[in-house]
C-alpha cells in the first residue's frame, strides 16, 4: 500500500553533507523528518533517517533517494503510477511535487497489509457489486466518511462511488491532490454515517502498522461474509443443477477447546517459517504430533510434503488422491492443503481418501485450495469444476456469525468436534493435525458419504463443464498459439472440424481417419502432439503427417502448441504403456479445447478413431463425448481400419519394427512413411 508522508522539511547543500552531520541531525528529534537535497540550488533528492540506517555505503549519493512524481489535481492514475515507479525502480521514497516543483508530500510503498490488498481487490473486481457489502456489516450505514489519504483510500472511495454509495473526504491531502473530490453530499445522521480513519487514529506524527490495519480490518470481514455467501449461492445451483453439494462450516473456535490449544491460540503458535528454539514451543509441537520433533526433522518433512507429487501446479492448481474416474471435491482453506501436518497422507484429503477406499475404489479425492479472503479466485474455482452424476462437492467454510443469511450445514463439524477426546488441531478447528483430519474423515465418510458412494452409477453423465482460469501468461500464450495457426479466409457458416493425433508413427489408419473426416466438413485441422515423449521426433511427425495430406486440398496441419494434449493438459497420456490401467482425467485438456481453441478456430466437429485396444486412449474419446458437446462440440467416432482381422495401429508398427519385419510394416504405413522408416532400419 503507497502511503504519504507529510512531514517536517530540511534543506541543505550535497557539498554540506556527510553521514556523521546526518547520525547527528536526525538523531536529536528528527527521526520522522527529511533532508532535502540540493545541489547548487537544483533538487537533488531527499533522504530519510530509514535510508540512512539500511544503506552501508559511505558514499552520500547511495542513500539519496532521487525518485519524483509531478502531480496534477485529480490525478486518477495517481497511486497506480507511483506502485509502478516503486515496482522498476529500487527508490524507497519517492517525493510528490506539483507543476511548479514545490515539494507536497513523500510517498513510500508499505507491504504489510496483502489480506486488505487482496480483499480490496475483490471488491474492485466483483462482478456482482451490489450482492454483498458493508450494510452487511454496518446495517445503518447511508454514507461513508474517510478521513485522511492512502492508496487504500482512494481505492475504497472508487468501490463506493461505483456502488452509488454517498461517500466525503476529509483531510489535507485530499484538498491538495483531488479537489475535485471534495464535495459535501446530503445531510446524513452522523449515527448513520460510517467514518473510516484511514491512517489511524492518532493525532500526531505516522501511525504504526497496527494502527492501519485496524481501521482496515472490516473489510477482510466482508471478504470473509462474501465468501459465505458464495458458499451457499453455488451449493444452491450445484443442487438445483442435480450436483452433490456439501456444505461444511467450522468455527473460528470449537467451544470445548483443551488449555493448550487455548494456548497456541493466543500465543500464536502454528507452523511458522522460524523454528523457535524454546523449549515451550517444542512441547506445543509434540502435543500437536504425539511426539518430539527437532528441527532437523521438522524442516525435511515439510520439505517432503510440500514437494509431494499430488500437488499439481499444471494449468489448474489441486491436491489428488487416486485416478478413480468419479470425484469427490475438497474446496476450502488451510485445512484442504493441509499446512498444519507434514505429510500429505495426514492431510484431510489424505484421511479421507483412505476412508472413501473402504467403501469404493472408483473415487478420487481432489482438493482445491483457496484462501477465506480470495472470494473472486473462490468463485472461478467452483465455475471451473466438471462435473459428473457419481461426483460430489464437499464445500468448507468458516462461520461467520456476521452472515445474515444464516448456513446450510450439511456436515455437522460441531458435533463431530464435540466428541474428540485429545487436542485435534494447533489454534483452531481449520487448523487440524493428524488424529482431527483422522476422525473427521471417518464420521464424514460414515454419515455422509457412504450412501452416495454405494449408490454411483456405472454410467455417469458430466452436468457441469468446468471453464478453465487461466493465469494471464497461460491465456497469452494460448492467444499467440491459436493464431499462428489460424486459418484465413475462414467464411460464416463453414462446418470446420478438427482431429488431434499423435502419429507415433504415422499409418494408414490414421490416414483413412483423416481422408474420412475431411469428406464432412469444409475444413480439417490436425493437430499433431508437439509434446517430445514419443518414440519418433515430433519435427519428423509433423512433416510426415503433412506429406502424406499434401494433396488434400481443405486439410491443415498444424502442431498442437502447449495446451492440446500436451503432457501440461494430460500427463497420463505419456505414460499410458507404463500406466495401462489407469484412470484418465481429461478434463483439463478438453475444457482447454472447448473454452479456447474450439470457439477461435470455429471448430464445431471433433473426429475420432474407434478405440478397441488402448484403454487410455478409448477413456479419452468417452471423456469427449461425455464432455465437448456441452461446449458446443460434436464427436464423430469413425471405425477402426482393419488389415485381415486385426486393426491398423501405431503400436502395431512399433512392434513389427523392434521384430524387424519390415514387410509387416510396409503393408500398414504410407509410402512416404515407409521411405522414412527404412532411412536407419538395415532390414529393409
Amino acid at each position: 500500500m503507497i502511503r504519504l508522508i507529510d512531514c517536517e522539511v530540511y534543506a541543505v547543500e550535497r557539498e554540506d553533507i556527510t553521514r556523521s552531520w546526518l547520525f547527528s541531525f536526525f538523531c536529536n528529534n528528527h527521526t520522522e523528518d527529511m533532508v532535502v537535497v540540493y545541489s547548487g540550488g537544483v533538487y537533488e533528492g531527499v533522504i530519510s533517517y530509514q535510508k540512512l540506517l539500511h544503506t552501508p555505503d559511505e558514499n552520500v549519493d547511495g542513500i539519496i533517494n532521487k525518485g519524483v512524481y509531478i502531480c496534477k489535481p485529480d490525478d486518477s492514475e495517481l497511486f497506480i503510477n507511483l506502485s509502478r515507479i516503486f515496482k522498476d525502480t529500487s527508490e524507497s521514497l519517492i517525493t510528490l511535487m506539483n507543476e511548479d516543483r514545490q515539494i507536497l508530500y513523500f510517498a513510500y510503498d508499505h507491504d504489510e497489509y496483502s489480506e486488505i490488498e487482496q480483499s480490496i481487490k475483490n471488491l474492485e473486481t466483483d462482478a456482482e457489486p451490489t450482492e454483498i457489502f458493508i450494510e452487511d456489516i454496518y446495517p445503518n450505514t447511508k454514507k461513508v466518511w474517510i478521513e485522511n489519504l492512502n492508496e487504500f483510500a482512494f481505492r475504497f472511495y472508487n468501490i463506493l462511488k461505483k456502488r452509488g454509495i454517498p461517500v466525503e473526504v476529509y483531510g489535507e491531502k485530499w484538498t491538495v491532490l483531488f479537489p475535485g473530490l471534495c464535495k459535501k453530499e446530503d445531510d446524513v445522521p452522523e449515527s448513520k454515517t460510517l467514518k473510516i480513519y484511514a491512517e489511524g487514529c492518532r493525532e500526531i506524527g505516522l501511525s504504526t502498522a497496527g494502527d492501519i490495519y485496524n481501521t482496515w480490518v472490516f473489510l477482510i470481514k466482508l471478504g470473509n461474509i462474501k465468501h459465505n455467501y458464495i458458499t451457499e449461492k453455488y451449493r444452491k445451483k450445484f443442487e438445483e443443477d442435480g450436483i452433490k453439494c456439501m456444505t461444511a462450516y467450522f468455527k473460528g473456535d470449537a467451544g470445548n477447546s483443551s488449555i493448550e490449544e487455548l494456548y497456541r491460540k493466543t500465543k500464536e503458535i502454528v507452523q511458522t517459517k522460524v523454528w523457535r528454539k524454546a523449549d515451550l514451543f517444542k512441547e506445543q509441537i509434540a502435543c500437536v504430533y504425539g511426539r518430539p520433533i527437532e528441527e532437523e526433522e521438522w524442516d525435511k518433512m515439510v520439505h517432503a510434503r510440500n514437494e509431494d507429487p499430488r500437488y499439481i501446479h499444471g494449468l489448474e492448481e489441486k491436491i489428488c488422491f487416486g485416478t478413480a474416474k468419479n470425484k469427490i471435491y475438497l474446496i476450502g482453506p488451510c485445512i484442504v492443503k493441509g499446512l498444519t501436518v507434514t505429510s500429505l497422507d495426514d492431510s484431510l484429503g489424505g484421511c479421507l481418501y483412505r476412508e472413501v477406499r473402504k467403501l469404493s475404489e472408483q473415487y478420487t479425492i481432489e482438493g482445491r485450495v483457496c484462501n477465506l479472503s480470495a472470494v473472486t479466485e473462490y468463485e472461478n474455482i467452483l465455475k471451473s469444476l466438471t462435473i459428473t452424476e457419481n461426483d460430489i462437492v464437499i464445500l468448507i467454510d468458516q462461520q461467520s456469525y456476521l452472515w445474515r443469511g444464516g448456513w446450510t450445514k450439511d456436515i455437522l463439524i460441531e458435533d463431530i468436534l464435540s466428541k474428540r477426546e485429545c487436542d485435534w488441531f494447533y489454534d483452531a478447528p481449520l487448523h487440524t493435525n493428524y488424529v482431527g483430519n483422522k476422525e473427521i474423515s471417518k464420521a464424514i465418510c460414515k454419515e455422509y458419504l457412504s450412501n452416495i458412494i454405494q449408490n454411483a452409477k456405472p454410467d455417469p453423465k458430466c452436468i457441469q463443464a468446468g471453464r478453465l482460469m487461466l493465469n494471464t501468461e497461460s491465456r497469452q500464450t494460448i492467444e499467440q498459439y491459436i493464431e499462428s495457426i489460424r486459418v484465413a479466409n475462414t467464411k460464416e457458416g463453414m462446418r470446420i472440424g478438427s482431429i488431434v493425433m499423435n502419429c507415433n508413427p504415422m499409418t494408414n489408419g490414421h490416414l483413412y481417419l483423416i481422408d474420412t473426416a475431411r469428406k464432412m466438413v469444409d475444413l480439417l485441422y490436425i493437430f499433431i502432439v508437439e509434446e517430445d515423449k514419443s518414440d519418433f521426433a515430433f519435427h519428423d511427425r509433423l512433416e510426415l503427417v503433412q506429406n502424406e495430406t499434401a494433396f488434400m486440398d481443405n486439410v491443415v496441419v498444424v502442431p498442437s502448441g502447449q495446451f492440446v494434449l500436451s503432457y501440461a493438459t494430460m500427463p497420463l497420456y505419456f505414460e499410458k504403456e507404463e500406466k495401462k490401467e489407469a484412470a484418465l482425467d481429461a478434463t483439463d485438456d478438453l475444457k482447454v479445447f472447448g473454452d479456447y481453441i474450439a470457439p477461435e478456430l470455429g471448430i464445431t466437429h471433433r473426429f475420432v478413431g474407434e478405440e478397441p485396444l488402448d484403454q487410455v486412449t478409448r477413456q479419452y474419446n468417452e471423456a469427449m463425448k461425455n464432455i465437448l458437446p456441452m461446449y458446443g462440440v460434436s464427436i464423430v467416432e469413425i471405425p477402426r481400419l482393419q488389415q485381415g482381422e486385426k486393426f491398423v495401429s501405431a503400436s502395431m508398427v512399433r512392434k513389427y519394427l523392434k521384430e524387424g519385419d519390415m514387410g509387416s510394416v510396409k503393408k500398414i504405413v504410407p509410402a512416404g512413411v515407409y521411405s522414412y522408416l527404412c532411412k536407419n532400419n538395415s532390414n529393409c
